[in-house]
């Protein structure tokens, strides 16, 4: 799905030296979720129009680059800990939330806006895509492993379970992607320091590695700005 600004006369409009940098970053990183290098500049300069819209647009820009440039650099400091890549890209959905709410760091919030990013930022297909990348189900000593089920929440709830085990507890070994043939069932403990869940064994499907999810999130980024600066329509 690419963006489309459909506004000619934002093009025309000159950028600062400091929003010419801003301009290249994002090039560099968003472009290739717009449907032509007009419409990414008409939605830039939307994004830096700080007197009339204050400057929410260019932090999650700022904020969601970062932390997504972190995800893909994490797999030179560890091989294959796909947990860092999960810790940054639920930093990034967290934070988000908090720019647009402008809330202050307070406890009990975090897996309930990350939540709230993943529904409602993510593309309905990127959901769709999402949920079936993954399957929850529970085990224990006296039921054993339970049926699993693609529940959108539910996946959620388990990336943010990884999300604490790398802050809380330092441990980046509770989840790995799947291999190109075969697929991956992750288990993570229950007791720590965050809410306690019993969906505590996740199944990657088979193919489903970082590559894979990675645009779910920079398009979710986007359309976290298009709640803040109105840019125009998006197309199939």
């Amino acid at each position: 799905m690419k963006i489309s600004t459909n506004k000619s006369n934002w093009q025309t409009k000159k950028l600062n030296s400091r929003g010419r940098d801003r301009y290249q970053s994002w090039l560099s990183f968003y472009k290739t979720e717009f449907e032509s290098l007009a419409d990414f500049r008409g939605f830039v300069l939307l994004c830096l129009d700080i007197k009339t819209r204050g400057n929410k647009a260019g932090l999650i820009l700022n904020q969601g680059q970062r932390m997504i440039k972190l995800a893909d650099n994490s797999r030179k400091l560890i091989k294959n800990r796909a947990s860092f890549q999960v810790f940054f890209l639920i930093v990034c959905a967290e934070s988000i939330i908090r720019i647009i709410k402008n809330q202050p760091c307070e406890k009990g919030v975090s897996q309930k806006n990350v939540i709230e990013f993943f529904e409602n930022y993510f593309q309905e297909e990127d959901k769709k895509k999402f949920k079936n990348f993954f399957r929850i189900s529970s085990a224990n000593e006296d039921l054993g492993i339970l049926e699993p089920q693609s529940d959108f929440k539910d996946i959620i709830k388990y990336f943010y379970k990884i999300r604490c085990k790398v802050a809380h507890q330092g441990a980046y070994w509770n989840f790995y992607w799947a291999e190109q043939d075969a697929d991956m069932m992750n288990f993570i403990e229950d007791e720590d320091n965050c809410e306690k869940i019993t969906n505590n064994i996740i199944e990657v499907k088979s193919g489903v590695d970082y590559e894979k999810i990675r645009p779910f999130f920079v398009r979710a980024i986007i359309n976290a700005v298009k709640s803040i600066v109105w840019f125009g329509k998006q197309k199939n």
